[in-house]
C-alpha cells in the first residue's frame, strides 16, 4: 500500500481525533445524499419524460407530414421505406361538436381510417359502445373530457359543423352526424379535451375533400430512426408540405422538460458543493490535530508534497465513501422502483400508477464523476493548508 494513504488511514482512525471524525461523518454523510439526490431527480426526471414522450407518441405517432393536398398515390412510397412500422393517412380541421342540446364546442377534428384507429393510436383506456352494431363509417370517438363537457355517453348521437364552410356560396355550414362509440381518456395534456376521430367519409364532406389527405402519422420501428426519416421524408414529399417529429410539434414542452433537469442538477449539485466546504474545514481540523505527527514526518524525510499526498488522500478516502455510498443507495431505489413500483401515486390527480424512474449508465457515472471532480476540488485546497507546516512550528505549537 502506499505510504501516504496509509497514513492518511491511520490519522483518520486516530483515538484521539473525535471531533474529525465527527464532522468527517457529516461530511461524507453531506456528500452522500447530494449523489443520492441527484440520482434520484435525474431517474424521476427522465422517467416522466419517458411516460409523457410515450404517451404523446402514442396519440400522435413519431413523424407527421401536413400538406393540403396529398395524394393517396403518393402513400405507395412509405411502404417502401424499411424503418417505418406503420403510417396513418389522415384529413384534420377545426371544427364545432355539438350535442343533442345544442350544447357546442371547439375541437380538432381528425378523420382516419377508422379500421385501423386502435391498432395505431395507444388512446389509454377506451369505453367502447356495446349495443347494436354501428357501421364504421358513421363511428365516432371522443376524449372523456369532451363527453363531459358535453355530456354525452358510447351510443349517444354527436354533431360536427366546419365553421369555415360558412364562406361557401350555398351559405350554410357543412356539418355530419354519427354515433359516439368509443370514449377514450389518454390523459395526454389536452387531447381529450379537444379531439374527435371521425371516419374518412365523414372528412370528405364535413371538409370538402373528394380525394387524398392533409396528413401522415407515421410510426418508425425505433426512435433512432426519427432523424433519418425525417430527411427521407422530405425528399419524397418536398413539394407537397412541412415534415415535422413529434417533438418539433411540442417543441416548448421538450424545452421545458430539457431546463427542468438541467435546474434540477445544478441546485442539487449544491448540496454536494457544501457537503465538500464541510469535508475542507474537517481537513484542516484534523491537520490542526496532526500538526506535530506532520512535522515529525518532515523531519524523517518526508517532502511537503508527501505531506500533501496524506491529507489529499484523507480528503479522496472520505469523499469516495460518501460518493459510493449515496449512488449505490440511490442506484438500488431507482431499480427497486422501476421493476416492482414501490412508490405509487394517487392515478386520479397524475396519469401513471406509479413514480416513473428511468436511470442511462452514463448518469449513473456522470453523478458520482462530477461528485468526485467536487470532492478532488476541496481536497486540494485543504492539502495546501498542510505545505505551511514546518518542523520548527510544530515544535512551537506543541510547548
Amino acid at each position: 500500500m502506499n505510504p501516504t494513504i496509509f497514513i492518511a488511514k491511520q490519522f483518520l482512525k486516530s483515538e484521539n481525533n473525535f471531533a474529525g471524525k465527527y464532522t468527517g461523518v457529516v461530511a461524507v454523510i453531506g456528500i452522500a445524499i447530494g449523489c443520492f439526490s441527484l440520482i434520484v431527480s435525474m431517474a424521476v426526471l427522465n422517467g416522466f419524460e419517458t411516460k409523457i414522450t410515450g404517451k404523446i407518441v402514442g396519440v400522435e405517432g413519431d413523424l407527421r407530414v401536413e400538406g393540403d393536398h396529398i395524394s393517396k398515390y403518393s402513400l405507395s412510397s412509405l411502404d417502401s421505406i424499411v424503418e417505418i412500422d406503420q403510417y396513418m393517412p389522415f384529413i384534420s380541421g377545426k371544427g364545432i361538436a355539438l350535442n343533442s342540446e345544442n350544447e357546442t364546442a371547439f375541437i380538432n377534428i381528425k378523420a382516419v381510417l377508422m379500421d385501423s384507429l386502435l391498432k395505431f393510436y395507444t388512446l389509454g383506456h377506451i369505453i367502447h359502445f356495446e349495443g347494436n352494431y354501428i357501421n364504421s363509417a358513421g363511428q365516432i370517438y371522443i376524449g372523456k373530457s369532451l363527453a363531459n363537457k358535453l355530456q354525452l355517453e358510447v351510443g349517444d348521437e354527436i354533431r360536427f359543423v366546419n365553421p369555415q364552410s360558412m364562406r361557401l356560396p350555398i351559405g350554410f355550414p357543412l356539418r355530419v352526424k354519427g354515433i359516439v362509440a368509443g370514449i377514450f381518456s389518454s390523459k395526454v395534456l389536452d387531447f381529450d379535451d379537444r379531439y374527435a376521430f371521425i371516419s374518412l367519409e365523414m372528412g370528405r364532406h364535413i371538409f370538402s375533400m373528394s380525394d387524398g389527405f392533409n396528413g401522415i402519422d407515421i410510426r418508425c420501428k425505433s426512435d433512432i430512426y426519427s432523424n433519418k426519416m425525417k430527411n427521407d421524408l422530405k425528399l419524397i414529399y418536398r413539394n407537397i408540405g412541412s415534415i415535422t417529429s413529434w417533438d418539433d410539434q411540442h417543441l416548448a414542452l421538450v424545452q421545458a422538460m430539457k431546463l427542468e433537469k438541467k435546474a434540477a442538477v445544478l441546485v442539487l449539485s449544491l448540496i454536494i458543493v457544501v457537503a465538500c466546504f464541510n469535508l475542507i474545514s474537517n481537513l484542516i481540523l484534523i491537520i490542526r490535530q496532526k500538526w506535530r505527527e506532520l512535522g515529525i514526518l518532515q523531519v524523517m524525510g518526508y517532502s511537503k508534497k508527501n505531506i500533501k499526498r496524506i491529507v489529499f488522500n484523507q480528503g479522496m478516502l472520505l469523499g469516495c465513501l460518501g460518493c459510493v455510498a449515496g449512488t449505490l443507495i440511490g442506484g438500488v431505489l431507482v431499480w427497486f422502483q422501476s421493476s416492482m413500483g414501490i412508490l405509487p401515486l394517487p392515478e386520479d390527480v397524475y396519469f401513471m400508477e406509479s413514480l416513473p424512474m428511468n436511470l442511462s449508465i452514463y448518469e449513473f457515472i456522470f453523478v458520482p464523476t462530477v461528485a468526485i471532480i467536487f470532492v478532488s476540488g476541496a481536497s486540494y485546497l485543504a492539502a495546501k493548508r498542510a505545505i505551511l507546516i514546518t518542523p520548527i512550528n510544530a515544535i512551537k505549537l506543541e510547548k
